[in-house]
Order: structure tokens, then sequence, then C-alpha cells
């Protein structure tokens, strides 16, 4: 440490300065008075490389309070935020299995989970440009479920999206449905909502299962 290395310093200061004196009286060898003064060079030497890593260490310290204190500045503004925090629903439904570790980091915005209301449930059909002539809300239509395949329901046309996107990287304004491919010209699809009456109360419906739908142009 600097104080072991101050110590050495002393003893070679006066250990140069009593060869010193020596030497004037011819007491000693120029050798060994050369001797003392490199062992005082290094001690000197030594010293102040302790005394510069100490103020390295000293700016480091004054550094490392200063994050401490961001980070407890941080923390104190995050326990104040939970505390005035509180999850609620709009609507009844049920959160789909998501995972959530301790220490796990949630950006403001991002969504976390997933609940699925158990209102407004509806089926929608992407259908075909071609099909669209003479399709109106309310207009009847049948359906069967992938989760219930043998059975057809009747629902009724809610609305018919009047625009889609041409490209996925068009602003999030109106819906974009993929075509098949990109190097033919693909017939647009629509996205039309469906109606399906009481048919929740009915069955255990499953959001983003398929459905198939039929209807007749007038």
């Amino acid at each position: 440490g600097i104080q072991g290395r101050n110590a050495d310093y002393l003893d070679a200061t006066k250990n140069r300065d009593r060869g010193v004196e020596l030497a004037k009286a011819g007491d000693i060898s120029q050798e060994n008075l050369d001797n003392l003064q490199r062992t005082y060079q290094v001690a000197l030497a030594n010293l102040n490389q302790s005394r510069a890593a100490k103020v390295v260490a000293e700016q480091d310290a004054v550094a490392q309070n200063a994050r401490i204190r961001q980070t407890e500045t941080a923390l104190a503004r995050a326990d104040f935020e939970l505390s005035r925090t509180e999850v609620r629903s709009p609507v009844n439904g049920r959160v789909a299995p998501f995972q959530l570790r301790p220490g796990s980091y949630l950006e403001i915005g991002k969504p976390v989970m997933a609940l699925l209301t158990d209102e407004n449930w509806r089926v929608v059909a992407n259908l075909d440009e071609r099909h669209l002539r003479g399709l109106r809300p309310g207009q009847a239509v049948w359906f069967s479920l992938g989760s219930d395949p043998w059975r057809i329901h009747a629902g009724r046309v809610r609305s018919l999206s009047p625009g889609v996107a041409r490209t996925s990287a068009a602003p999030n304004v109106l819906p974009y449905v993929a075509p098949d491919t990109d190097w033919i010209r693909l017939p647009r699809r629509f996205p039309v909502e469906i109606d399906i009456g009481t048919l929740p109360a009915q069955l255990s419906l499953y959001m983003g299962a398929n459905a198939t739908v039929w209807w007749t142009n007038p």
C-alpha cells in the first residue's frame, strides 16, 4: 500500500543522505553511493505510482457513488410508479398463458399478455375480391368451425372492410392480408366480419381457430 511505499521512500532518503555525507569525508565508495541513489529513485517512483493509483481509485469511487445514487433514484421512482400501478380489464375474459420470470424487464407500451374476451366473438372471413359483389351488412351466411366441424351454424354479415393495405410495410391503419405468392398478381382479400349470434354461450370458442363460410349472392 501507499504507507509501505512511503516508509520505503523515507528509509531510502535517509540512507542516501547519509551516504552523501560519508562520501564527502571519503568514508564510502562511489559504487555504494550510486546504489543508495538508485534505491532512493526506485522508492520515489514506487511512491509516486501508489499516489497516482490512489487518485484514480478515489475518482472511480466518486463515479461509482454517483452511479449508485442514480440507481437508487431510479429504483425509488420505479417503486413509486409500481405503488400506483393497477392492472384492469374493461371486459371479462381469460388471460392466455404467458411466461414472466422474476427480473424480467417490461417496457412501457410493449404487450406482455393477451386477454381473450368473452364478448364480441365473431368470424372473420378474408374474402376474395371477386366475390364481394352483392355482399351487404345484415346478409345471412352459414359457417362451420374448425373446433366443431360437423355442424353448420347461421350468422349475419356485420361489416365489410372498405380497403386493405397493399404491403405489410404500410401504416397499420388498414388490414393487411398476405397473398399466397408475390410473383403473380393474385386477387386481394378483404376482411368480412360475421356475427355468430348466441353461439358463444353454447360452445367453447377459440380465438384464431379456423372457420368455413358459405353464402349466396343475389
